[in-house]
């Protein structure tokens, strides 16, 4: 039976045609009301070694581990609105503290800004909650700065994450993979020419194939379990695919979950394909 598409992603996706990315994302780190999202939740704004994070902590908690979120936006833009209301309802449905930090951002800071502050959070994290588990994950450009985090933290032997969850992944900066093309008409979010520019600019001075820029060209021998979240109208899917060849052929556990038709990080939308992969990524936490 073929798969149908909700009306409401439809609808979506004609509205996300209609509206420009680099027009509607945001220019500056977020200065939200964090008020708007404490229901069932206390948000607690840390400064980490020059970061900004904010430690989200569930009035009912019900798991010990802890979420270290990095948040997307092509490394060129900081974090927003919709990853704040994700992961305060992650934290409050799941019952899960959660650490989102808003990392520095390209031109004005390429590679490896974002990677060094990222993982300087992440040895405070391994410091403070010593006997805790953490579970890495990161949406789009926060995917793969997720990924090459535990490939750093695999070279610098560090405590390892319980696992790794990556939703809509941007893992090839390049752009060069020549089946996005044949996504790009549906898909309404981001374009070939987009990724690319976002890449260069994160890579500045160096190759687009540094594995701690494109971790797509890493070696993932040892490390923990991977769950990766696409949809197969993302232009990000192609490369996603290959991803997953790479990690069967290295050997470590991966959960592909893929959903028809689905946009990039539709996990964020109030939609039924939005509400339904949530649920599967909140249960998850659980295991």
């Amino acid at each position: 039976m073929a798969y149908k598409e909700s009306i409401q992603s439809k609808i979506l996706k004609k509205i996300c045609s209609m509206v420009s990315l680099e027009v509607t994302a945001p220019k500056g780190a977020w200065r939200g009301n964090k008020k708007l999202f404490e229901r069932g939740c206390k948000i607690e704004k840390k400064v980490i070694n020059d970061v900004v994070g904010y430690l989200i902590t569930p009035d009912d908690m019900k798991i010990e581990s802890i979420v270290y979120y990095l948040h997307g936006g092509g490394y060129v833009f900081h974090q927003t609105i919709n990853h704040m209301k994700f992961c305060t309802k992650m934290s409050r449905e799941s019952g899960i503290r959660v650490m989102i930090i808003d990392y520095s951002v390209a031109p004005d800071n390429p590679y490896p800004a974002a990677l060094n502050e990222s993982i300087n959070v992440y040895k405070y994290l391994c410091d403070e909650y010593e006997d805790t588990k953490i579970i890495l994950m990161g949406d789009s450009a926060g995917g793969g700065l997720a990924l090459a985090v535990a490939l750093k933290i695999k070279e610098m032997e560090l405590k390892k994450p319980s696992r790794i969850i990556l939703l809509s992944p941007f893992l090839d900066v390049s752009g060069e993979n020549a089946k996005m093309v044949n996504i790009e008409p549906d898909d309404p979010i981001l374009s070939i020419e987009f990724i690319k520019k976002c890449g260069r600019q994160y890579a500045g001075e160096f190759n687009l194939d540094n594995p701690y820029i494109s971790p797509i060209h890493g070696d993932f021998k040892e490390l923990p379990d991977i769950s990766v979240y696409i949809g197969t109208h993302d232009i990000l899917y192609p490369d996603c695919c290959i991803f997953i060849d790479l990690l069967q052929e290295q050997g470590v556990n991966v959960n592909f979950v893929e959903y028809e038709k689905m946009i990039h990080v539709w996990m964020f939308y109030d939609i039924p394909e939005g509400k339904q992969v949530q649920r599967e990524i909140f249960e998850e936490l659980e295991g």
